[in-house]
């Protein structure tokens, strides 16, 4: 348990490792980790190129609503979500 807690950390600090150009997969239908997605929007200044990937997410988040330039959608199954995302570009 001192080990696990030891690398406990947060979205913020969690996403830090990733760079302009990496390719992202952000989960399935209901298990998107919201906090997360919702921390790499937090760095859309930082990041360009971004390729986040996903199917069928369930949860509203700020990385598939197309407000973010430089990051684009790679999608296994459209849902509602990915569907406007791919409608705005």
């Amino acid at each position: 348990m001192r080990e696990y807690r030891a690398r406990l950390t947060t979205a913020a600090a969690a996403v830090k490792c990733v760079k302009s150009g990496d390719n992202v997969f952000i989960g399935t239908c209901s298990s998107a980790a919201g906090d997360l997605c919702d921390a790499l929007a937090d760095r859309k200044d930082e990041i360009r190129d971004l390729t986040v990937s996903c199917s069928l997410v369930l949860k509203p988040l700020r990385l598939l609503r197309g407000e973010i330039e430089g990051f684009r959608l790679n999608t296994f199954f459209v849902g509602p979500q990915e569907r406007a995302a791919i409608d705005r570009g």
